[in-house]
């Protein structure tokens, strides 16, 4: 044990110091910033952060991606993930703090609300990866501050992601919505240069974890669809389905979802005319918006569109009208058309010999059928 001393002007500082402590270099591992009245230090949380054992979608290439530009940056840079929870927002900021440890860097987190006072602390550490989970509401717990307008409790963020503060770091910042994140940050590739918006999980996602766990390809089909149609699907809620589903096999995915609590959104049906052949080539005007009838039901097996043919005074005829109907078994003929289907498109032929083919939509994505 040797004895040193700090002396700044008039202050003296003891420490003992055990040499066979003292390192040249910080060791890559996870640390959490913690602050005492002598001033900030790290604690070592672990190797490493939790993270899938398998990445999915788009996690790999994003990852190797965000931490190659860092890698091969002489300055600082900063990424922002936003999205719900489960969205995959924490999977990939996880995923890059372990690629950074795996190259020895050292990954920083922080869970408590910081003022200017920490850039002196992080200025003192080698290049690393700043970690800051739900950064609005971390930045929003100074008490004295939360009444400051939306976004001002994370100016002290503006100094650390602008360059200002020396060293080299990989800030990567995640929350909620990126509603609350100070308008500095936005649209400001000098400060944050990855903004990645987490809306719901990628259907590739959804498709390998449904494949994963050997779910029929019938039922995987339906819950990809179902997932498709809704604003906010996460992975606790695929989860939830597939446990769901596993322990009552025999249910359809109708019954399944029907108490379950989970969100159900609205369909929306569209119908766009893309191409028009023969004399009525003339009166049906592409790109039309078609009306849909008796479409309630997106696991029905037939819907029709009525498709208005005007006159000669561009006035539409009742009688004149088109009824396309799907059937997923055979041709149907039904009134004046004769209906087939292809994977793209809905095609009726009028007696009069015209060919109208319509792209069927489905929360405006293109349906190709069951």
């Amino acid at each position: 044990m040797e004895t040193k001393y700090i002396i700044d002007k008039d202050t003296v500082t003891v420490l003992k110091l055990d040499e066979n402590l003292l390192k040249e270099s910080l060791p890559p591992a996870v640390y959490l910033v913690e602050q005492s009245p002598s001033g900030y230090y790290l604690t070592k949380l672990g190797d490493k952060l939790d993270a899938p054992a398998r990445e999915y979608g788009s996690i790999t290439s994003r990852k190797h991606r965000i931490f190659n530009t860092f890698e091969q940056s002489n300055k600082s840079i900063g990424a922002l993930f936003t999205g719900l929870k489960g969205s995959g927002k924490t999977a990939l900021a996880n995923s890059i703090c372990n690629l950074a440890i795996d190259n020895n860097y050292p990954v920083v987190v922080i869970r408590n609300s910081f003022d200017n006072s920490i850039y002196q602390f992080l200025e003192l550490l080698p290049p690393h990866v700043l970690l800051i989970d739900e950064f609005v509401k971390i930045m929003d717990s100074n008490v004295d501050n939360y009444e400051r307008p939306s976004g001002a409790n994370q100016e002290p963020l503006l100094h650390l992601l602008d360059g200002t503060v020396p060293g080299k770091r990989l800030t990567i910042l995640t929350d909620n919505s990126i509603h609350e994140v100070n308008s500095y940050l936005i649209d400001r590739p000098s400060r944050i240069l990855y903004s990645i918006k987490f809306k719901t999980l990628e259907p590739i996602v959804t498709s390998e974890i449904l494949k994963e766990h050997k779910i029929k390809k019938s039922i995987r089909k339906q819950i990809i669809k179902y997932a498709g149609k809704q604003q906010m699907f996460s992975i606790d809620i695929l989860k939830e389905i597939i446990t769901e589903h596993k322990r009552y096999p025999k249910l359809s995915i109708e019954e399944l979802f029907g108490i379950m609590n989970i969100p159900i959104a609205d369909e929306t049906y569209t119908c766009i005319i893309e191409e028009v052949t023969g004399p009525l080539a003339s009166k049906l005007p592409l790109n039309t918006q078609l009306q849909l009838n008796d479409l309630q039901d997106p696991y029905e097996k037939s819907f029709s569109i009525s498709v208005p043919i005007p006159e000669d005074d561009d006035t539409p005829d009742p009688d004149s009208t088109i009824a396309f109907r799907r059937d997923v078994r055979h041709y149907t003929f039904y009134k004046d058309s004769i209906i087939t289907k292809d994977e793209h498109y809905i095609v009726a032929e009028h007696r009069n010999g015209s060919i109208i083919k319509v792209r069927y939509y489905v929360n405006n994505s293109v349906y190709y059928g069951r």
